[in-house]
């Protein structure tokens, strides 16, 4: 299964938005609701939230590649300044998710099943 950076975005751009209005709302989250906040999938591998996007001509400084999600991330940052109450939340929040991507790694299901079942064994997973 590839990696969608589109469907990824588009999920956590929803996800945010809707545990803002949760909190804003200060209730539950409905199964119907749970089901989008369990689509977040964090930042790694969607280096494009770090590009410039403020404004509509910054999408001329990404490469082509990227250039399809310029609008997808202009909409995670106009959420994020949505749901703050404040310019220095909203950077608090936009700092993390870009620092995110600095610390996330990719977790192949296999993999992880893989590492756990060795654990139990008593084996390293990771000797080659």
């Amino acid at each position: 299964m590839l990696f969608n950076k589109k469907e990824h975005l588009t999920d956590n751009i929803e996800a945010i938005r809707l545990a803002f209005e949760l909190e804003k709302s200060r209730t539950a989250a409905t199964p119907e609701q749970r089901e989008i906040l369990r689509k977040y999938c964090g930042f790694g591998g969607l280096k494009c939230i770090q590009l410039p996007c403020q404004h509509p001509d910054d999408v001329q400084k990404w490469n082509k590649t990227d250039a399809s999600l310029f609008p997808l991330v202009r909409k995670l940052y106009e959420v994020l300044s949505d749901g703050t109450k404040n310019d220095l939340r909203y950077r608090q929040y936009a700092d993390s998710l870009q620092s995110s991507i600095l610390t996330a790694f990719g977790r192949n299901r296999r993999v992880c099943i893989g590492v756990q079942r060795d654990g139990r064994k008593g084996k390293n997973s990771l000797k080659s």
